[in-house]
């Protein structure tokens, strides 16, 4: 089943972003504050539901609407789960490969310098990834060798 993005319109962004419970607003997404989320995994864990949660804490449900109510009850259990709990976790970029940027030089020496040991940093890499295909080799021979000798 496909969902069509549901936008927020800039009246309930302007509420939302009322809210203390409210740490960031877009016309696409919410993030809530980790004190939020302490408190809604708190209710929830003593039996009240998300929608009431969230009416409880001053944030109109309809505006969130269903889809993101859920996906923030399943977020937040997920969370708290984790070693660092709500914290954003060190060095993340969610999920996403970013694009390494191209390095800017004083000198055309600097330059010289940062090349010459970035390559030597990919001919390590290359050595290295010759030697484990090497290693994967032998084992597989040895491997299939024995198989052979029963």
């Amino acid at each position: 089943m496909i969902y069509e993005r549901n936008y927020f319109t800039d009246t309930q962004i302007e509420e939302l972003t009322r809210s203390n419970w409210i740490k960031s607003v877009s016309e696409a997404n919410v993030t809530f504050t980790e004190d939020f989320k302490k408190e809604f995994l708190l209710d929830y864990r003593n039996g009240i539901g998300p929608m009431q949660i969230i009416r409880n804490h001053g944030i109109d449900p309809v505006i969130l609407g269903k889809q993101r109510i859920d996906g923030l009850t399943r977020r937040i259990k997920a969370q708290s789960a984790r070693p660092e709990g709500f914290t954003r976790k060190e060095n993340s970029s969610k999920g996403k490969l970013r694009k390494k940027r191209k390095p800017t030089f004083q000198s055309k020496e600097e330059e010289a310098a940062y090349y010459k040991s970035y390559s030597k940093q990919l001919e390590q890499e290359l050595d290295f990834a010759k030697k484990m295909r090497a290693l994967e080799e032998e084992y597989s021979q040895s491997a299939f060798g024995a198989g052979k000798r029963k």
